[in-house]
Order: structure tokens, then C-alpha cells, then sequence
């Protein structure tokens, strides 16, 4: 059985919605020292090992949940 993944580079994180990496920056906040979500946007930390972004996956999971929600 196989690990689910908690956080996606920026073209995963794209490909997983559904929208660009391009989108997703757009939309990414990085993360609030309260550790709290932020309502309409994809929190994201910077990988210690190369310096790239990584997106929280629940908060891709909540956007997917209001997409549907609002059609």
C-alpha cells in the first residue's frame, strides 16, 4: 500500500486541480505562523532540501471541494 502524499510540487499541484502551476502560484499564501487555513487560498512552505515550493494537499482537496460546490 502506498503512502498518500501531503504536499505537491507546483505542476502536481496543478495537474491535481485541474489548472495551471502558473493558477496555483497565483493563488498560494505561504504558510501564516498561526498554521491556520486561509479560506480561497493553497498554503504552501519552501522544501529544505532544494528550495522549491510545496503545496498542502488538504487545501488543494478543499479548492476541488468548492469548485463542485459552486456548479
Amino acid at each position: 500500500m502506498s503512502e498518500i502524499a501531503m504536499w505537491f510540487g507546483g505542476k502536481d499541484a496543478g495537474l491535481y486541480i485541474g489548472y495551471s502551476r502558473d493558477w496555483v502560484e497565483c493563488r498560494a499564501l505561504e504558510w501564516p505562523m498561526d498554521g491556520k487555513p486561509v479560506p480561497g487560498r493553497i498554503r504552501y512552505q519552501y522544501n529544505r532540501e532544494n528550495g522549491d515550493r510545496r503545496y498542502f494537499r488538504p487545501d488543494l482537496d478543499a479548492f476541488l471541494v468548492s469548485r463542485f460546490r459552486a456548479a
